[in-house]
């Protein structure tokens, strides 16, 4: 085994794909020196053949388009955006055209992957710090993955390189310089739609993602000491969601935490609690579902006022404590 950034796990595993598929290009602002604002693309334009390469003024919407354009024609397209801001400018080529197309009969032989920096940071304008991953997830037809450490992103990268409908693939800002260890011979692909039980327990489920992953964790540590055990799921897929396995869960536990970065309104935990009142897991709840989000608020430049709107795994100890006594 050998130990990764979150950062080093994509970068390593793009090359792979670049270097080692003719029909893979790359397309992005700033290759090269300054690697895009995360460095993840730093030195590509050195080390991928150069008509593999398509760097690009700032214009999501343009470029966004010109690679569904290059999917359709067969290529397999990577796509390079710097945040969430500016994701929103380019809804209308990946709504209205690329999650649409396969539906209207129209054959794509290449896959569009839209890679995107998510989540807070601190000391940034309020643009920059959204988490916009319901957005993207409320349309058919596409895919929306959001990993939780290297291993993950490695094995979920690669199985996104074969779909055909585009795939967005979120990284939590927060998540680049975590470590985790990955095996030295070729990761395993991950299906898309299958969650992850990264710790098993009987009292109550917590369901996370991303950055919260690592929350949940630290708060189910502390619980353990008191004796309760907390099941923690790892959703990696945003859509499509794997009820199942969460189902499954919540019928053994009674009592299940939906923890994210996202607002509140409108969630993806908002989805999975309506999902799960509606559906057969109701009849085993022993006590109320619980979202626990930011607040409704713009996510202030100050990191220690962001931290009174921010789920964090204190917040979510306290609230698991509440819910096994309920």
């Amino acid at each position: 085994m050998i130990e990764l950034t979150f950062k080093q796990a994509i970068k390593n595993t793009l090359l792979y794909e670049l270097r080692t598929n003719r029909n893979s290009v790359f397309v992005s602002q700033d290759i090269g020196v300054f690697g895009g604002e995360y460095k993840v693309s730093k030195g590509f334009d050195v080390q991928i053949p150069e008509e593999r390469i398509i760097e690009v003024p700032v214009s999501e919407n343009a470029y966004i388009g010109s690679s569904v354009g290059l999917s359709l024609n067969g290529f397999n397209v990577i796509t390079e955006v710097p945040g969430c801001k500016f994701l929103l400018r380019s809804l209308d080529p990946i709504v209205n055209y690329a999650s649409k197309l396969p539906a209207m009969g129209t054959n794509i032989p290449g896959s569009l992957l839209i890679r995107c920096p998510i989540g807070y940071s601190g000391y940034t304008g309020i643009q920059d710090n959204e988490s916009i991953e319901s957005v993207l997830s409320y349309f058919p037809g596409i895919k929306v993955l959001y990993p939780s450490n290297p291993k993950d992103a490695i094995g979920m990268l690669r199985s996104a390189f074969m779909e055909h409908e585009p795939v967005i693939f979120f990284e939590n800002k927060n998540l680049y310089d975590t470590k985790g260890e990955i095996s030295e011979t070729k990761e395993e692909k991950i299906p898309l739609g299958k969650a992850n039980i990264t710790r098993e327990g009987t009292d109550i489920t917590v369901i996370a993602y991303g950055s919260m992953v690592k929350e949940a964790m630290k708060a189910s540590d502390v619980a353990y000491m008191s004796n309760v055990k907390v099941e923690v799921i790892d959703l990696r897929t945003i859509k499509p969601i794997d009820f199942d396995t969460i189902i499954k869960s919540v019928k053994k536990t009674g009592r299940v935490i939906i923890i994210s970065e996202s607002y509140k309104s409108c969630s993806v935990g908002s989805e999975i609690a309506a999902t799960l009142a509606e559906g057969e897991a109701f009849d085993y709840l022993e006590a109320p579902i619980v979202r626990m989000c930011s607040d409704d608020k713009f996510l202030p430049f100050n990191p220690d006022k962001a931290k009174e709107i921010l789920p964090s795994s204190g917040k979510l100890l306290e609230k698991i404590m509440q819910l096994v006594e309920y």
